[in-house]
């Protein structure tokens, strides 16, 4: 069940792209699609990881969205980051998104939520 959200994927090989989107039960756009406006994109790509790496969402792109998610841990990340701040698009960077999955693991093994606090100063570390 995806809550209601209408997922698509994209991908840099359109056929594998529509296999896979297929598989996983989702839809798919071609790698020069365009995301349709109010989306929510997800950078699940290693683009960000180096500095100079383009941008993996188009400016119409950003212009457009509700938010952006980046699951690029790295401090590479930080044209994304731009261009969403210029796009006035809020903005998850891939620290904050591994904080959402640490707790949620955590508490998946112990059954316990673990301190958020304390996992915040871990990544705050991290940076």
């Amino acid at each position: 069940d995806l809550a209601g959200a209408i997922v698509r994927l994209r991908g840099r090989d359109d056929a594998g792209t529509r296999r896979v989107a297929g598989e996983i039960g989702v839809g798919w756009l071609p790698h020069d699609g365009t995301a349709p406006e109010g989306s929510v994109l997800v950078n699940a790509t290693p683009l960000g990881s180096r500095p100079g790496d383009p941008l993996p969402f188009s400016r119409e792109e950003l212009d457009r969205a509700t938010a952006v998610v980046d699951m690029v841990y790295g401090p590479g990340t930080v044209s994304l980051a731009t261009a969403c701040g210029e796009a006035g698009v809020p903005y998850l960077d891939g620290l904050r998104m591994l904080l959402h999955q640490g707790i949620a693991q955590i508490a998946a093994f112990t059954g316990k939520l673990p301190s958020r606090e304390a996992l915040e100063s871990a990544l705050a570390g991290a940076r």
